[in-house]
């Protein structure tokens, strides 16, 4: 077993060169190190001519049974019907997207700009940090002199670190973004503060939480990513079970499911589909499997050709690394369906910049923020707002399905299996 961390030494078996860092881009060349704002440099993922993006052609199927959040995001995708809460015509319905005062949503929102000016900033922990950047710039371009301030954590970190501040008194965070896993253990601990903007108020229930303490931003499509470099593309992996032949012995790196995030919520997927199940995960724990904590870090190392395959791959770093022509793959049509993760965003208790924070969850969840979700490969939760440009609708995607709350109740014991597995 091998960790990588986060601009650290990675641990290796004897005879395998040591993975380039983090700060380089993917021929080897450094580039803009990521700061502890969550920010990066946008340096050539890869040399050569520039060419136009092409998604390939991929053959996608209907969804099997999935949680509510994306029965939800299926039937936004399905057509130009208007936000919930709206009248024919789109306009909207007597009552929408209005305060709980009464008041109306522009006023609601135009009430908190000048406090929001006056406090300057927002800073937002989550896994998005460092592949957000045109959302932040879309934000200050609409609220000059608010900056955001991203911080890019896993899931466990951002528990450990806002917990750190509860208990200090020393409060950065303002807001808390992050996948299933992790939003169902902060709520649990009471870390937010109950509160839905204008905006989100036009949502699907149930991409809401009930209780409002948080909603869906955003779904994100995963799947396996290689090298083409490395990995002709007859021989790809073309299924989440194909990462168990032995030929893959020893070139995997993986996102470390031993804590909250997207390979843990991948792994308790698979282990509820029956051509994968608990055998899988075990015979991945013969596979010698490098692990890294930092998913962006992970997909450059497989576009520099240190690892022939990443997983889970995202779509959103997949735009970026073709952007700058880096040699990679992304495979989501795989045969048992593709991983598919929801993210969600909640205002922190105590949080020390309020007005600038609910501006920006008011802004995610409008239509032009949602557009701006889109462009970078994710999935919108608003009505009327088209995915990815190249990919289809969350109604035609087969997917493998996402946790419970009974299953993330459990949550600690996956944890434990895995660790014991990964040992």
């Amino acid at each position: 077993m091998k960790i990588m961390q986060r601009g650290g030494p990675v641990c290796r078996t004897p005879g395998r060169g040591e993975p380039g860092r983090g700060g380089s881009d993917c021929s080897g060349r450094s580039q803009p190190g990521r700061s502890e704002s969550g920010s990066r440099g946008r340096g050539e993922a890869g040399r050569g001519k520039q060419r136009p993006y092409s998604a390939g052609t991929v053959a996608f199927l209907r969804p099997r049974s999935l949680a509510l959040a994306v029965v939800a995001l299926a039937l936004v995708a399905c057509g130009p019907s208007a936000p919930r809460g709206a009248a024919p015509g789109g306009q909207p319905a007597s009552g929408a997207a209005t305060s709980g005062a009464g008041a109306p949503a522009s006023d609601e929102i135009a009430a908190l700009v000048e406090p929001a000016k006056r406090e300057g900033r927002v800073v937002l922990y989550g896994p998005g940090g460092t592949t957000d950047e045109p959302v932040y710039e879309a934000f200050m371009r609409k609220y000059p002199g608010i900056q955001v301030q991203g911080v890019a954590l896993r899931g466990s970190d951002m528990m450990a670190r806002v917990n750190a501040e509860v208990a200090s008194g020393q409060r950065v965070a303002d807001l808390f973004q992050t996948g299933q896993s992790t939003m169902y253990e902060a709520k649990k601990a009471g870390l937010f503060e109950a509160w839905t903007p204008p905006n989100a108020r036009e949502l699907a229930l149930e991409l809401r939480d009930p209780d409002g303490y948080h909603f869906v931003v955003r779904g994100a499509a995963y799947g396996i990513m290689y090298n083409t470099n490395l990995v002709p593309r007859d021989q790809a992996p073309t299924a989440w079970r194909d990462l168990a032949d032995p030929k893959w012995r020893r070139k995997i790196l993986l996102y470390d499911p031993r804590s909250a995030g997207s390979s843990l919520t991948l792994m308790m997927e698979a282990t509820k589909v029956p051509e994968l199940g608990w055998g899988w995960v075990e015979s991945l724990g013969q596979q010698e499997i490098t692990f890294t904590r930092d998913r962006v870090q992970g997909t450059q190392q497989v576009a520099q050709g240190v690892y022939p395959l990443f997983a889970p791959g995202m779509l959103t770093d997949y735009f970026e690394l073709r952007r700058h022509n880096a040699p990679v793959e992304l495979v989501l049509n795989l045969r048992e369906g593709m991983h598919f993760d929801v993210s969600s965003i909640g205002l922190l208790r105590g949080a020390p910049h309020p007005n600038a924070a609910k501006l920006y969850m008011d802004f995610v969840a409008s239509e032009e923020g949602q557009r701006v979700i889109a462009d970078l490969g994710q999935y919108p939760v608003r009505a009327g707002v088209p995915g990815p440009e190249g990919y289809p609708p969350m109604n035609e995607i087969k997917a493998l399905g996402l946790p419970t709350d009974e299953d993330q109740a459990k949550h600690n014991d996956y944890v434990r299996r895995i660790e014991a597995i990964f040992r």
